[in-house]
C-alpha cells in the first residue's frame, strides 16, 4: 500500500480509441508492434494495418458498451441511469417485480460478456496481436524492454517515497491489467496490483468469478450488490483502505456519475492531491461541481489540490473550484495529450510539481 492509488474508468477506453483511430499514429503503432514481436519479419504493414482496423472497431464497442441501454425517447437516462428509471417504475408496481429487474440486469450482463468474448480477450495472452488487450499493451509500449506499466512505475518511484500502488477499475475486461501491470513475458510489475471493483466478464477455470460478480445495475443499487458478493466486498474494503492511506489519487476517465458508492468515499478526502485525466476540465467542473445537485457534487474538488491533464489539449493545469476558482498551467506538451508517451510525460510533470510543493 503506497502513497499513490489509481482509479480507472471507461474513459481509458475512449483514450485508447482516440489514439488508435488517428491516422497520424498508424506508423508509430506499427513500429511499436514490430519492436515488441519476437519475429519482426513476420509482420508486414498490410497485416498490421488490418490489426489496427480490427482494434478500432473493438475499442469503439468497448467505449460505447452501454449503448444497449439507450432509447431515443429517453436521452436524459442512458446507460445505468436507464436501469434506475426501470427499477423505479417497476418498484412502484409492486415488490414482486424485483424478479423482472434482476432478469433485465442478467440480460445486460450476458450481452456485455458476449461482446468481450466474441471480440477476443485472453488472460496471459498466448499469441502476439491475437487478442485485443495484447494489441493495446504493445501499442502502449516503446519496445519489448519498455512497457507503459514499467515506465509509469519508474515515474512514480522518481517522485514518491512509497512507490508501490494499486489500480482499481470499474471496467470489466483485461485492458487495465495489460496496461498497468504487465511487462515483457507477461511478468507482473512488482508493487502494482489491478482490482476489478465491479467484477470481470470472464470466469476462472473453476467457473467462479475470480474478480467478483459482474455488477451492472442501477447506480444506487451497486453498494448493496457489492455487500452481497464476498469478492466484490473484499475489493471494495481494500479500495477504502488504500484510499484512506493515499496522498495522491489519479482518476483516469472515471466519470463517477454511475458510481455514488465510490464518489461518497472520494468526497471524504481532504488535504490530498487529485490528478484527473479527462477530456475537458471546464466541462468536468461545470457538470460535477458548479451545476451538480448536492448529492452528486464532487466535493473532493474543493477540499484537495487538483491537477487536470486534459487529453484534448496540450497543457496540464492546477485548478481550484468554489470561492477561489482558478487555473494555473504547470506544464505543456507538444500537441494534444493523446498518446501514451505524452500522457506519461504529463504525469511526470504533475508528480514533479506535487513533489516540489510538498518538499
Amino acid at each position: 500500500m503506497g502513497e499513490v492509488m489509481v482509479l480507472v474508468g471507461n474513459g481509458l477506453n475512449f483514450f485508447i480509441e482516440n489514439y488508435i483511430k488517428q491516422r497520424a499514429h498508424e506508423q508509430e503503432i506499427m513500429e511499436k508492434w514490430k519492436s515488441c514481436s519476437r519475429r519482426e519479419g513476420k509482420w508486414d504493414d498490410k497485416k498490421l494495418l488490418a490489426n489496427i482496423e480490427t482494434l478500432r472497431k473493438s475499442m469503439s464497442e468497448y467505449s460505447n458498451l452501454f449503448d444497449i441501454l439507450k432509447l431515443e425517447c429517453c436521452a436524459q437516462a442512458e446507460g445505468e441511469a436507464m436501469l434506475s428509471r426501470l427499477e423505479e417504475f417497476l418498484n412502484r408496481l409492486g415488490e414482486k417485480n424485483k424478479e423482472i429487474i434482476q432478469e433485465i440486469e442478467n440480460q445486460v450482463k450476458e450481452k456485455i460478456q458476449t461482446l468481450f468474448r466474441e471480440n477476443g480477450f485472453k488472460d496471459k495472452h498466448l499469441g502476439f496481436l491475437k487478442y485485443d488487450n495484447a494489441k493495446v499493451k504493445f501499442a502502449f509500449a516503446e519496445d519489448k524492454e519498455n512497457y507503459f506499466s514499467e515506465k509509469l512505475k519508474r515515474i512514480v518511484a522518481k517522485h514518491v517515497a512509497e512507490a508501490d500502488y494499486d489500480v482499481f477499475t470499474t471496467n470489466y475486461d483485461y485492458i487495465p491489467n495489460s496496461i498497468f501491470r504487465e511487462r515483457w513475458n507477461v511478468d507482473n510489475v512488482e508493487g502494482v496490483e489491478v482490482h476489478h471493483m465491479h467484477g470481470h466478464f470472464e470466469n476462472d477455470k473453476h467457473g467462479n468469478k475470480r474478480h467478483g460478480e459482474l455488477i451492472c445495475c442501477a447506480p444506487d443499487s451497486k453498494k448493496e450488490k457489492i455487500e452481497k458478493d464476498i469478492r466484490s466486498k473484499r475489493i471494495f474494503k481494500k479500495f477504502k483502505s488504500n484510499l484512506n492511506h493515499a496522498k495522491i489519487i489519479v482518476l483516469f476517465g472515471s466519470s463517477l456519475a454511475s458510481d455514488p458508492h465510490i464518489l461518497k468515499e472520494l468526497n471524504e478526502k481532504s488535504g490530498c492531491n487529485f490528478i484527473i485525466i479527462d477530456i475537458d476540465s471546464e466541462k468536468y467542473i461545470q457538470n460535477n461541481f458548479t451545476d451538480a445537485k448536492a448529492e452528486k457534487k464532487f466535493a473532493f474538488l474543493e477540499r484537495n489540490d487538483v491537477y487536470f491533464i486534459e487529453t484534448d489539449k496540450s497543457a496540464v493545469h492546477k485548478i481550484s473550484v468554489g470561492a477561489e476558482a482558478g487555473k494555473i498551467e504547470i506544464g505543456r506538451e507538444d500537441g494534444k495529450i493523446e498518446t501514451p508517451e505524452k500522457l506519461l510525460s504529463s504525469l511526470d510533470k504533475t508528480l514533479e510539481n506535487i513533489k516540489a510543493k510538498v518538499g
